[in-house]
C-alpha cells in the first residue's frame, strides 16, 4: 500500500514584502491548478484560497502501490513557488530501503527545497499505529 498526507502554504517567494509578490501567487495558483489537472486526480488534491490571500493546498490517499506522482508535485511546488513550506508524509510497502517499508517518511518543503526526513512520531507503524501488535511476541502468530 501506498498512504500519503500533506498540506503546503503556497507563497511565490521568500520575500514577503516583494511587491510582485499577489500577481505572482495568483499566476502560480493557476499554474497549480492547470498542473493538477494534468495529473488527473481530483480526489487526491485540493487547492484553497482563504481569507488575507492565503493560498495553499492539501492531499491525501491510499492507492495499492507506489505513486510517483505525489512527491513529484512538491517537487514542482518547490521549483515554482519557492517561498513554499509544508509537509508530506508518505508510506511506502514498497519502499525496500532497509526499514521504510514499514516507516512514514517526511518530505519537508521549505526555501525552495523538498528534503527526505526520517519520521518521529508514527513510525515504525506496526508498532506505533497498528492494533493490538505485542513486541513480546515477535515471531510468532498475531493475535486474533
Amino acid at each position: 500500500m501506498f498512504e500519503f498526507h500533506g498540506w503546503a502554504v503556497i507563497r511565490s517567494r521568500i520575500n514577503l514584502d516583494d511587491p510582485r509578490r499577489t500577481e505572482d501567487e495568483r499566476r502560480i495558483f493557476n499554474e497549480l491548478q492547470r498542473e493538477l489537472r494534468l495529473y488527473d486526480r481530483p480526489e487526491h488534491f485540493w487547492l484553497y484560497e482563504t481569507v488575507n490571500e492565503l493560498l495553499s493546498i492539501t492531499c491525501t490517499g491510499l492507492r495499492n502501490h507506489h505513486k510517483d506522482w505525489v512527491v513529484d508535485f512538491f517537487r514542482f511546488l518547490a521549483t515554482r513557488a519557492p517561498g513554499s513550506y509544508g509537509l508530506l508524509f508518505v508510506q511506502d510497502e514498497e519502499d525496500h530501503r532497509d526499514g521504510y517499508a514499514d516507516a512514514f517518511r517526511v518530505f519537508r518543503l521549505a526555501r525552495g527545497e523538498l528534503r527526505e526526513l526520517d519520521d518521529p512520531f508514527l513510525s515504525p507503524r506496526v508498532l506505533i499505529i497498528e492494533p493490538g501488535y505485542d513486541p513480546s511476541r515477535v515471531g510468532t502468530e498475531p493475535p486474533l
